[in-house]
């Protein structure tokens, strides 16, 4: 489940409020859906949300996951519920940032724990590419490197990514091709004009593709 999650954060923007549906699948095989909308708010900052719903015969989790960022494309609050309800688990995760690092408040099955995890205060967290395809159109080659706060893992994680250029895929042509380089792992992604994804590649395995009918 963390791995698929982590597909899908920091690749998103638009100038209007939109949605799409993703299918999700790991080894040639569907596992679920991805429902993912955002929309740029009034401060030129981000808004997305994104609904995962995992069917596999291991897992039938519900997550939900809201990110806002601000104007410069830095994290502003992020939550995250996951529900289970083979088991009737229940999970949220809520992180604010400030000038020391992300504050989170963890509720799990009704017990409340509180956890700070720091960042260096000259350390970058302002990622562009948030806003690519929003307010800013980015030429072919640009980069982006800052430190992105991971929900699931609960850790930052420096992360580059790179705008390739354009290309076809899934039937559509001149998607923009990004790529984003973590400590471990990379992450493909090809979206449309409005920065909707079409089809999110993880080097680890899982993959996530707009269905046909949109």
């Amino acid at each position: 489940m963390k791995t698929t999650i982590g597909l899908v954060l920091s690749l998103l923007a638009c100038t209007v409020q939109a949605q799409v549906k993703l299918r999700v699948a790991t080894a040639g095989k569907l596992v679920g859906e991805a429902r993912v909308s955002q929309r740029i708010v009034a401060n030129g900052g981000k808004f997305v949300e994104l609904r995962l719903q995992m069917n596999s015969p291991a897992s039938h989790l519900t997550v939900t996951q809201q990110s806002t960022f601000d104007a410069k494309g830095a994290p502003v609050r992020k939550v995250m519920d996951v529900v289970d309800p083979t088991s009737h688990s229940k999970q949220q995760v809520i992180a604010t940032f400030d000038a020391e690092g992300a504050n989170l408040v963890i509720e799990k099955d009704g017990l409340r724990s509180t956890k700070k995890v720091s960042l260096l205060a000259n350390a970058p967290r302002a990622n562009a590419s948030e806003l690519w395809f929003a307010k800013t159109k980015p030429e072919i080659g640009a980069k982006s490197k800052a430190y992105v706060f991971d929900l699931n893992t609960l850790e930052w994680n420096l992360v580059e990514t790179v705008y390739i250029g354009l290309a076809s895929t899934d039937g559509f042509d001149g998607a923009h091709r990004i790529k984003m380089t973590y400590p471990d792992h990379t992450v493909e992604a090809f979206l449309d004009d409005d920065g909707l994804p079409i089809r999110i590649t993880d080097s680890r395995g899982p993959h996530m593709a707009r269905t046909k009918t949109q």
